[in-house]
């Protein structure tokens, strides 16, 4: 198995809370948030709501970012091993119990 270090852990973890930053910078699409009024957040080209605009043409405090939860994030990344994963699950959960 391979050991990882606190600060590869924390790189990790970086890099996927940025993802929905990311995703909104290469976002084409955008619709009107059904939680919150004026409130866009990016989506499919597909989607029936979807406005071609570019990032830019929003106002920052109209632009929401997906949530993301940890392991929903990792994945994101693509580049975790099954054993790496199971190390961020353990110490989740070692994490949450103290």
């Amino acid at each position: 198995m391979d050991s990882f270090s606190y600060q590869n852990i924390v790189d990790l973890v970086r890099l996927a809370a940025y993802e929905p930053i990311r995703e909104l910078q290469k976002a084409k699409y955008f619709k009107i948030s059904k939680e919150r009024d004026q409130v866009y957040e990016a989506c499919a080209s597909d989607d029936p709501e979807a406005k071609e605009m570019p990032l830019l043409d929003i106002p920052y405090e109209d632009i929401k970012p997906r949530k993301i939860t940890m392991v929903r994030g990792l994945f994101s990344l693509k580049i975790l091993s099954p054993q790496f994963l199971h190390i961020l699950i353990i110490v989740n959960r070692k994490i949450f119990r103290e």
